[in-house]
């Protein structure tokens, strides 16, 4: 693992540090084989990516990379 638990813990809002969490458990579940794992923490992080937090929400906007590589 790149980044320890230790250094997640000291950096960022409670929402960043959950967004880092996440992903590195993406890249362990997907290092496993785990790919049921690795979808539902990346729902996760796109969920917590799609809201501004207290202040309101904010829509994000997912995009197909290979859809948007075809069209170019």
């Amino acid at each position: 693992m790149a980044v320890s638990e230790a250094s997640l813990a000291d950096s960022g809002t409670v929402r960043q540090r959950l967004i880092a969490a996440l992903g590195l458990a993406v890249v362990e579940a997907t290092q496993v084989e785990d790919l049921e794992a690795a979808r539902i923490a990346n729902e996760a992080v796109a969920k917590l990516l799609g809201t501004a937090g207290s202040e309101g929400t904010v829509d994000a906007e997912l995009v197909d990379l290979a859809r948007k590589r075809r069209e170019t």
